[in-house]
């Protein structure tokens, strides 16, 4: 199973966004999202339903 880090990363990959741009859309910093990736900070349950709509996949297990 993939941390919510892994995957945070494989989707923003294949939606072709860089950390920047994914930081941007959220009005946050690419350190943040950096460090959700490499799943040193756990995002709220709210950033991760958010995170996932962005990237049209779902919060599922």
């Amino acid at each position: 199973m993939h941390s919510i880090g892994k995957r945070l990363a494989n989707c923003r990959k294949a939606k072709n966004l860089s950390q920047k741009e994914l930081a941007e859309i959220f009005n946050t910093s690419h350190t943040t999202i950096g460090k959700y990736e490499r799943d040193e900070v756990n995002p709220s349950i709210d950033a991760v339903k958010r995170l996932a709509d962005e990237l049209d996949t779902t919060v599922a297990i």
